[in-house]
């Protein structure tokens, strides 16, 4: 019940400042746009295909890329790494009879709503303006085992973005670190083009990385691209990635924790 309480208290809090989740949203809307409109341009308005891949498939791609990069990017680093850290207010946090991973996994959830809500409405403003280049699966179990993988791909960058913020026990600046893995992660996380029109070999190198898993294979998931045993077999990439992360933030954390200071820097 405690959980659920705190979880209304970010929410308010998230609310309160729904602004700035708007301004984010913007940034996080700009790219995908661009991108479609480079296909448009690039199939002809349509009419052709590219690489094998119809206008139909490459645009609902992207549409559906406006939607899970505003509510599966999790941002967890910045307060962990910089504000908690660097500004010395993990102390407010120690002595907590909760999960210090926990209690920020439900902070961030409400700014994943209500940026993920803006990203909802433009798709279906983009369905309403191009109805013909969406296509979303119809398929009942593969909506609910993408909804399952939807919600795993958030649980999935979070871990990611703990580990890099508990590494500002060590680095003077972990902003270095997060900018490195963000690169791979628009790279590796089907953020620029769709992976499968990397050749096999990449594509093969970035299958073994678990970036793909917290953006591309959900987005495919949505589409109705994967069977149901590629459905499961994510599933269990992104549990297997989860539990080693936090195997490492706990490693991290037990050793971070004793040389704290809280006297920030």
């Amino acid at each position: 019940m405690r959980y659920v309480q705190i979880f209304f208290l970010y929410f308010q809090e998230a609310f309160a400042e729904r602004g700035r989740s708007f301004v984010w949203f913007l940034i996080t809307l700009l790219n995908p746009l661009l991108y479609f409109t480079f296909w448009y341009a690039a199939t002809g308005g349509g009419e052709q295909t590219i690489f094998g891949s119809s206008m139909q498939s490459i645009s609902s791609y992207y549409f559906l890329l406006i939607v899970a990069g505003s509510m599966l990017q999790s941002h967890a680093e910045e307060n962990i790494g910089y504000w908690h850290i660097y500004h010395g207010r993990l102390t407010n946090y120690l002595l907590r009879p909760i999960s210090y991973y926990g209690i920020n996994f439900l902070s961030e959830i409400p700014w994943r709503i209500i940026q993920g809500f803006f990203g909802i409405v433009v798709f279906f403003l983009m369905n309403f303006f191009f109805p013909h280049f969406i296509v979303l699966t119809s398929d009942i179990w593969t909506m609910i085992l993408a909804f399952c993988i939807f919600f795993l791909a958030y649980t999935l960058s979070y871990a990611v973005k703990v580990v890099i913020g508990v590494s500002a026990f060590w680095l003077t600046d972990y902003h270095g670190l997060v900018e490195i893995v963000d690169m791979f992660r628009l790279i590796a996380g089907g953020f620029v083009v769709p992976l499968y029109l990397f050749p096999d070999w990449i594509f093969k190198i970035v299958s073994f990385t678990p970036f793909p898993y917290s953006m591309y294979f959900p987005i495919l998931a949505w589409q109705g691209k994967l069977s149901y045993g590629e459905l499961f077999q994510c599933i269990g990439i992104q549990l297997l990635w989860i539990v080693g992360f936090f195997a490492i933030f706990k490693i991290l954390w037990k050793k971070g924790s004793r040389e704290y200071t809280g006297v920030s820097q």
